[in-house]
């Protein structure tokens, strides 16, 4: 009968020590893991109500510190969107416009670069919409402070980061920003509240909570030292949230997040001489406790970090008997526990898959990261792509949101008509039965308030706020608004051809031409009076013998013609009739004659010699 008991026949008891852990424990036992690098919310020692964000914007901004590509992603979409500068634009060009509105165009300009040329003394205007920018691709927000002045005009612009703004509650104004531990928060207003509202409590002055009206004297030096301050707030939209955005790389956190373990996993592999975990195995014998002991030191202290490659150690075993009373042969062997993966810097295909992925995230071609396996063709197609449905969206957003807040609220003015005066002019535009009458166009209305209004929105750029008593109450319109500066994105001999064949189509004229690369327009001149007409309506007019580019001894726009209407008008164009009843030809100067042949070499250059 067996004995189970036998030394021959018992199970032999496996041991296993774990060496290197990531974690350390106390002297109770007790595990402890590494301390945490995450940025702590600011909003932890608030005590008033306010509606949290959908998710922590504290750990948004903490990804934009572990990913690469994820900064890379928000510094390409920043610079090719606003990056690049601003300017003003007119939305009436100076040569349709008339002498009130090319007025009002000046003064709007003047106001708008006034307030942006400058709008604190520590940043320019770009410096803020970069940051602005920058927040808001990062957490989803972006917030810029406006501060007034004691006329209630806008004197200043400041960026407040995202991380430390939330929605109020119903009963407080719109904003409360927390910096920090220790720090009083302070209340801020939507942009275009009209309320006084006390920046230390988010109320207005002299109500409480429930908006009725305190005991307390508030004094007018304490409204103007302690007024909160409006708010603008940039967000990219999401349809699961209305008040806060959600960034656009919400979708791809797994990928951000998979990227930043595989550098911490290669830097722990760099850092343990590049040899990937393994067991000591121990075979026809055993490892005494002093070799096991070693075995655990050398591996934590000795081996670990590039100046310890080469190092080694001898391992000894105590030989165990068998039952039959003989030695058995003892053998150490080392294996390998990540069978598959025993190269420095791993898991390269994995993490070049999640850039894939993050940059996608942002609809950025990957032509702007790299070169590899990428030609000018598709180059050009991957920007002008990028460009059309990511670049331009955006900067056109942006665009839109200052002029409905910074721009309308710098240049637009309030203005008034009395009713009598209305009335009487609405009346004259109802009279009027004459095609070529000025009011000719609203004689269709029966109300002369109506024809009035219409009148006014048309040919004054203004719209009708409300109808009082003994009033018309109107806004001017803005005839001024910014734009940022574009990054080219296609190759301008490319787009020199383009624009060659729109020339010679007649979709563009040569000023168009040199207003799309940033160049000034011909002299407004009369001996320049082709440069506004299509190429092709030149050509017809050149073979029928009109002269293009005469003008008077007289230059338009001199000092002596200014106002005097009964002043004949110099010609610009002359048909071989005026020519042969004796016009201008004998009074082309030498500059009209460079004009004429400039412009002849043009067209020659264009459809030929035998077109002109």
């Amino acid at each position: 009968m067996l004995n189970l008991n036998n030394a021959r026949f018992r199970t032999p008891t496996v041991k296993a020590s774990i060496i290197g852990t990531r974690t350390r424990t106390t002297r109770s036992g007790k595990r402890v893991d590494r301390d945490s690098m995450q940025i702590a919310d600011p909003f932890n020692m608030y005590r008033g109500d306010y509606i949290k964000p959908p998710y922590p914007p504290e750990r948004w901004v903490q990804f934009l510190e572990e990913s690469t590509r994820l900064h890379q992603c928000i510094d390409i979409i920043t610079t090719n969107t606003i990056g690049g500068g601003w300017d003003t634009v007119a939305s009436i060009s100076e040569k349709n416009a008339t002498s009130e509105q090319q007025a009002e165009i000046d003064w709007q300009t003047e106001k708008i670069e006034a307030l942006l040329k400058y709008p604190n003394n520590k940043q320019s205007f770009t410096d803020l919409m970069v940051l602005t920018k920058k927040d808001e691709e990062a957490t989803g927000n972006g917030y810029l402070e406006v501060a007034r002045n004691s006329f209630d005009e806008i004197n200043g612009l400041y960026w407040i980061p995202s991380i430390t703004v939330r929605r109020t509650s119903e009963a407080r104004c719109g904003w409360v920003q927390m910096k920090g531990e220790g720090e009083k928060e302070v209340y801020f207003k939507d942009f275009g509240d009209k309320r006084i509202i006390d920046s230390r409590t988010g109320l207005e002055f002299g109500l409480d909570t429930e908006g009725e009206l305190t005991d307390e004297t508030v004094s007018s030096e304490e409204i103007e030292e302690h007024s909160a301050y409006e708010l603008i707030h940039f967000k990219i939209p999401t349809i699961s949230n209305t008040i806060y955005g959600i960034p656009r790389h919400a979708a791809a956190t797994p990928a951000i997040t998979g990227n930043r373990l595989v550098d911490e996993r290669n830097v722990a592999l760099f850092r343990n001489e590049a040899v990937p975990k393994f067991a000591v195995i121990v075979e026809g014998g055993s490892l005494n406790e002093h070799s096991r002991q070693a075995i655990e030191n050398f591996w934590n202290a000795s081996l670990k970090g590039p100046d310890k490659v080469g190092r080694t150690i001898i391992l000894q075993a105590e030989v165990k008997k068998t039952a039959i009373n003989r030695e058995s042969n003892v053998r150490i062997k080392l294996e390998p526990l990540t069978i598959g993966v025993t190269e420095d810097a791993s898991f390269q295909i994995y993490k070049s898959a999640n850039n894939k992925e993050i940059s996608e995230s942002f609809g950025i071609s990957p032509v702007f990261f790299e070169l590899t396996d990428i030609n000018r063709a598709s180059g050009d197609v991957g920007r002008q792509i990028t460009s059309e449905q990511t670049f331009e969206p955006e900067a056109h957003r942006r665009e839109h949101l200052l002029f409905l807040t910074i721009i309308r609220d710098v240049v637009c003015r309030p203005f008034s008509v009395s009713l009598a005066e209305a009335k009487t002019k609405g009346q004259e535009i109802i009279t009027s039965k004459s095609n070529n009458s000025l009011f000719g166009s609203y004689a269709k209305e029966d109300n002369p308030f109506k024809a009035f209004i219409e009148k006014m929105r048309k040919e004054h750029y203004c719209h009708f706020i409300k109808k009082t008593e003994q009033e018309l109450l109107f806004e001017t319109e803005p005839l001024v608004r910014i734009r940022f500066n574009r990054s080219t994105t296609q190759d301008l001999v490319n787009q020199a051809t383009v624009d060659e064949k729109l020339a010679k189509w007649g979709a563009i004229t040569p000023n168009d031409m040199r207003k799309r690369f940033g160049l000034p327009p011909y002299p407004q001149e009369p001996r320049y009076v082709w440069a506004d007409l299509p190429l092709p309506v030149v050509v017809v007019l050149a073979n029928r013998g009109w002269n293009l580019g005469v003008m008077t001894d007289e230059p338009k726009g001199s000092a002596d013609s200014v106002g005097d209407e009964n002043q004949e008008k110099p010609e610009q164009i002359t048909t071989p009739e005026e020519e042969s009843e004796g016009g201008k030809a004998g009074d082309t100067s030498s500059e009209n004659k460079a004009a004429s042949t400039m412009l002849q070499e043009m067209i020659k250059g264009m459809y030929g010699s035998n077109n002109v």
